[in-house]
């Protein structure tokens, strides 16, 4: 059910006993109404960006989200059009510093809202990113290594996306 609801609903609206409880951008919404519910669960994240352009030689589509360049390996699309980016919670690494010479190439700033507990090994990381919500998961080791908290600005690196048309 839930990749359905990624794949088709723009706008999400939960009611409760015929009343409207939230309604909004499903991007906006989605990643608390979707947020794992088991240790084996994982969150989904869309992501609203827009073609920049194509780079024929390598089959890379180049999206711009919130300043940042994002390439993905996809068929062409027409120049400003929007796409979403779904991307799984346990498809982000998370970084201190930018990363350098890395084969992932989508790293975009993100800014730390919270960490919860998922499991005795990882945790969800709440993130903003471009002034949209992200989640991340990781492990309770790494998060204790990178000494996250709350308010720090780290970098999301994107391992894995898929392309919604909107």
């Amino acid at each position: 059910c839930r990749d359905e609801i990624a794949q088709l609903a723009d706008t999400l609206i939960e009611l409760n006993n015929v009343r409207v409880r939230a309604s909004g951008p499903t991007a906006e919404l989605w990643p608390e109404r979707a947020a794992p519910q088991s240790p084996s669960a994982d969150g989904v994240n869309l992501i609203d960006t827009t073609v920049a352009g194509y780079d024929e030689p390598y089959g890379l589509l180049w999206l711009d989200f919130a300043g940042e360049r994002l390439r993905l390996a996809a068929a062409p699309h027409p120049k400003g059009r929007r796409v979403q980016l779904q991307i799984l919670a346990r498809d982000i690494s998370i970084c201190r510093n930018a990363p350098t010479q890395t084969s992932a190439q989508n790293s975009i700033p993100a800014r730390i809202e919270q960490l919860t507990p998922q499991s005795r090994a990882h945790l969800q990381l709440q993130l903003r990113a471009g002034g949209q919500p992200l989640q991340a998961r990781i492990t309770r080791q790494a998060a204790a290594e990178l000494a996250l908290k709350p308010g720090d600005t780290v970098y999301a690196q994107l391992m894995h996306a898929e392309l919604r048309a909107v």
